[in-house]
């Protein structure tokens, strides 16, 4: 990543800090911030039973993201090295019409894309309870993936196995109280030989046909190896901060991951890493996130040409 690149992405992110500024300036629920009670939306009963309703919940969610583009993409048909998206608005209905029958809905506004000149919080019990756990899954599907093979078509079983543990320690430092937590994760997947997936998020971009340079073997956009047969290893680490006073309501847990995938269809691992920072305001009622991530930029199965950026709101 050029010092060029690196100041385009720091100006992004100043028009990214400014309108979450201008929204949270406007937004009425952070006025009443010391409220004792979120009501639960409207709630309409069916028949004069409780048990029996319709509910609409409506709450203002807005994700503003950049992000450094693979070499050779385009954006709404123009060649950009970066994007700028913003998702908005979300409300949930749900009904009740039986004890054993909930129908949910979420309607939303996603991906508002602008093109430019050129998370996981681990929840942390905000710091009320001691927690170690230990987990460990395994999932397997007959006959599932398929691959061309010698001219010939072959078919392949699922095999997936995780294993974690987290843990969160609540402690003080004076009397102000703190929680540390962490979180770690080894997964061996097996979806068929040198099956993968290329992804990314809230990706618009297309090929350009026109470009002359080295093309990553994820492109176009902000995609990246995101799964396949793999053995993969995640970690996150985390820290809640004490309150300032109190009566304060803001709390701020800043977060460290790190990601490891040694990929079967790719001759070299690939290092991902997050940094990330939580306001968690009147406990969970309200969250502002920050997250500035870096990704391995693979020119070929067997070359990564440094990292490519992107910042998160």
């Amino acid at each position: 990543m050029d010092i060029g690149k690196i100041e385009l992405m720091f100006n992004r992110l100043g028009v990214i800090l400014f309108l979450t500024t201008i929204c949270l300036a406007l937004a009425k629920p952070l006025r009443a911030q010391y409220a004792e009670n979120y009501h639960s939306g409207l709630h309409i009963n069916i028949e004069d039973r409780e048990d029996y309703y319709i509910q609409f919940i409506l709450w203002d969610q807005k994700g503003e993201n950049v992000s450094e583009n693979n070499p050779g993409a385009l954006i709404y048909e123009h060649p950009q090295s970066t994007s700028f998206d913003v998702s908005v608005l979300r409300m949930l209905a749900m009904a009740q019409l039986s004890p054993r029958f909930l129908i949910m809905t979420q309607i939303g506004i996603n991906s508002q894309t602008l093109i430019g000149g050129e998370a996981a919080g681990i929840g942390t019990c905000l710091g009320q309870k001691r927690v170690f756990n230990i987990g460990a899954g395994l999932y397997t599907q007959a006959v599932s993936t398929l691959s061309f093979q010698n001219g010939a078509y072959k078919l392949h079983n699922i095999a997936l196995f995780s294993g974690d543990v987290f843990i969160n320690m609540p402690f003080s430092f004076g009397s102000r109280g703190m929680a540390f937590t962490a979180y770690n994760a080894v997964s061996h997947y097996d979806f068929g030989p040198n099956y993968l997936i290329h992804s990314g998020t809230r990706n618009l971009g297309a090929a350009n046909p026109e470009y002359q340079g080295e093309r990553p073997i994820s492109e176009p956009g902000n995609a990246r190896p995101m799964l396949g047969s793999c053995s993969m290893y995640y970690g996150q680490t985390g820290m809640l901060l004490p309150r300032l006073g109190d009566r304060d309501k803001v709390r701020l847990q800043p977060s460290f991951d790190y990601t490891r995938k040694n990929l079967n269809a790719l001759a070299t691992g690939g290092n991902y890493w997050d940094f990330e920072a939580y306001l968690l305001v009147q406990e969970h009622n309200a969250k502002i996130s920050f997250q500035s991530s870096l990704r391995s930029n693979y020119i070929g199965t067997d070359r990564v040409d440094g990292q490519m950026g992107e910042f998160i709101v």
